[in-house]
């Protein structure tokens, strides 16, 4: 598959150097003397990667970078990852492949070695310089927080767009429980109720006390509770996996019934091939994301892809058999109120937040 390329301004050394430099300053806290892991294979920019180790060693630590192949199955990926984590000595881990290891036991085993874990999967220069080096990381957070409270409160969602979309899900009160309570009683809820529920994840982006892992940040993630998702997604923007997929000229029609993909259609010669992909198996609905990431732009790897402004992604399938695809420009009703239209967020909640104040001065 042929590379994909952010922009046309190929960003100089210096500008991924300075992007650097905010990577390890207010994202990873990373401290001098410290190591760091970087694990890469066919999608990563390998200057991205060669860069961020001059750095770490210009700190007076040591940076190992990792080649995994993506000709290799996925278990023997995990099986290299793991046996490098757990022969070296490192304090930070940072994923620079395109292929996704969170799902993987290679994250637990780095957490549980007290590794700090930072996924940047499939950036290139110029998305790096964009969507890391260019942005306000703690306004954006900020904005994050704004989004989660105003889900937490929302009973009835409302996904619409002008291509088709139109999907509606209710919340339920179990959200309410689970965001003062933690996991663990969201787990006990859900054994209880004999069914998945409700969630509302955190923004991300941020390394701090309480967490050690995370995502690139502009995106929180959340989900109804599945038996009432229902309607239809028009993935017009970006789908990945498969490979094969990627940009979309023509869009993707999913029809959802509690919660379950039951139809695909749209673009012909692509639907075939998600419908190879998950032949035989339910496609559950396992979550929806908002994109609100000012650097973030379209054509891009899925993780740039989902994190485009104003933007909704679905995530369809379970644990590591997972696709995610992205909707452009949609609009947002939470209980019949309008909290963004046309991708672009209008609620009294959120204003003072555009994408250009969450951009450096």
């Amino acid at each position: 598959m042929e590379k994909l390329i952010s922009e046309d301004v190929f960003p100089t050394e210096a500008e991924i150097i300075q992007s650097v430099e905010v990577l390890f300053n207010e994202l990873l806290h990373f401290r001098s003397g410290e190591n760091l892991l970087l694990y890469v294979d066919e999608g990563s920019d390998l200057r991205v990667a060669n860069l961020i180790k001059r750095c770490v060693e210009n700190r007076g630590g040591q940076a190992e970078i990792l080649r995994l192949s993506k000709t290799v199955v996925l278990d023997k990926q995990v099986l290299e990852l793991c046996n490098a984590i757990r022969n070296g000595s490192f304090q930070v881990m940072c994923e620079l492949s395109e292929q996704y290891f969170y799902l993987t036991k290679a994250w637990r085993i780095a957490l549980e070695a007290g590794i700090r874990v930072y996924s940047l999967a499939g950036l290139d220069s110029a998305s790096f310089v964009r969507c890391v080096g260019n942005v306000n990381h703690f306004a954006m957070f900020k904005f994050g927080l704004k989004l989660k409270k105003i889900l937490q409160t929302t009973r009835h969602l409302h996904i619409k767009s002008q291509s088709g979309t139109d999907i509606r899900m209710r919340m339920g009160f179990t959200l309410r429980i689970a965001r003062f309570s933690g996991r663990r009683l969201y787990r006990l809820i859900t054994r209880f109720c004999g069914s998945p529920q409700s969630f509302i994840g955190d923004p991300g982006g941020i390394l701090d006390g309480k967490t050690y892992a995370t995502f690139l940040g502009g995106q929180i993630a959340f989900r109804g509770i599945p038996r009432t998702i229902e309607g239809i997604a028009v993935i017009d923007g970006y789908l990945w996996p498969p490979d094969e997929i990627g940009s979309l000229e023509k869009p993707l029609v999913l029809k959802i019934e509690q919660g379950r993909i039951v139809e695909i259609g749209g673009c012909s010669e692509k639907s075939k091939i998600l419908k190879e992909r998950f032949r035989g198996q339910p496609i559950e609905i396992e979550h929806f994301c908002i994109g609100f990431n000012p650097g973030a732009r379209l054509p891009s790897k899925i993780l740039e892809a989902e994190r485009v402004f104003g933007s909704i992604s679905i995530g369809i399938g379970k644990g590591a058999f997972h696709t995610d695809g992205v909707i452009k420009s949609p609009s947002l009703k939470m209980d019949n109120k309008l909290i963004e239209e046309n991708g672009s967020f209008i609620s009294a909640q959120l204003s003072g937040f555009r994408p250009n104040s969450f951009k450096k001065l």
